[in-house]
């Protein structure tokens, strides 16, 4: 099976999964609600994009802020470039996998480098959203959704605090030539908390008009939903399991209202709306930079 023929494969495979997720998860939904204007109002939607502007360039800033951690010296303008069109890499492949590739449009020499430095601030972003699950996690209903949940998450942001200070360590350790790496890794920690901030307010503002939920029960479920969903990294845009998290731990302030279609019905119209403003509209100025990139490439061989 030649290389072409695996990528098919695979992102086939992907589509099945994550087309099985959704149809899963939102089953309870009757196909007569299936209104557009409903599904997706354009007020909640207006408000959702405008706070999606301000972490776009809170992403785009951090990116540059690795960047620099790692040595290098793009341009502001360079790196944002980069990650628009990483946004759009990401979005086809199940964890965002493909964000992996988003330094391979700078200069050619620093793409081994660049793939460390995305791997590096997943990881770091991934560590932030561990923390705030298990602070979310001591405030959440007795009934908590499982012990399994519990002890992994409990794991996870065990190794979160052990790996914080070794990141920093470990990238003195393999690029010595790089200066000021603590105070830049720490600055990058700081942009992360209102990036994070920025994602549990728009969840807050998407449920709370629509479900019986006080800003607290909706924090902290969102913020369980958003680290739960990285143990189950297997769809393309997260797509069926974030609604699969979210339902589940909203459902712990709202048994008897979970019992209704009303609830997932909302649920998914949060998630569409997250995945059309932090993750669609970014990627359209992806899609027009490479365009311009292809194009400019054919040009310069003419």
């Amino acid at each position: 099976m030649n290389r072409r023929a695996v990528k098919i494969f695979f992102i086939s495979l992907k589509v099945i999964i994550t087309t099985l997720f959704v149809i899963v998860v939102n089953r309870a939904i009757p196909t007569d609600r299936a209104n557009l204007a409903q599904l997706i109002p354009l007020d909640l939607l207006g408000i959702t994009i405008f706070l999606s502007i301000f972490s776009t360039i809170l992403h785009g800033f951090r990116w540059y802020l690795f960047l620099k951690l790692f040595g290098l010296t793009p341009t502001i303008r360079q790196s944002f470039r980069s990650y628009l069109e990483g946004v759009l890499f990401g979005i086809i492949t199940p964890g965002r996998a493909g964000e992996l590739f988003r330094g391979f449009t700078l200069k050619p020499e620093w793409r081994k480098t660049t793939s460390i430095a995305v791997l590096t601030e997943k990881i770091t972003a991934t560590i932030i959203l561990f923390l705030s699950g298990a602070v979310a996690w001591t405030m959440l209903p007795q009934n908590r959704g499982g012990d399994i949940y519990g002890y992994g998450l409990a794991m996870a942001t065990i190794l979160s605090i052990m790996a914080l200070p070794l990141i920093p360590f470990l990238i003195k350790r393999f690029y010595p030539t790089v200066r000021e790496v603590r105070r830049r890794f720490i600055g990058t920690i700081f942009i992360s908390i209102p990036i994070h901030a920025i994602l549990l307010f728009q969840i807050i503002i998407l449920v709370m008009p629509r479900l019986p939920v006080t800003i607290t029960q909706a924090t902290c479920a969102a913020a369980s939903a958003f680290s739960a969903m990285q143990f189950i990294p297997v769809t393309i845009a997260n797509m069926g399991v974030r609604e699969f998290c979210l339902s589940s731990f909203f459902q712990l302030y709202m048994p008897s209202f979970f019992s209704s279609d009303s609830m997932q019905y909302i649920i998914l119209s949060t998630s569409i709306i997250i995945v059309i403003a932090n993750l669609l509209l970014p990627a359209i100025p992806g899609i027009i930079l490479l365009l311009f990139s292809k194009l400019n490439g054919m040009e310069r061989r003419r």
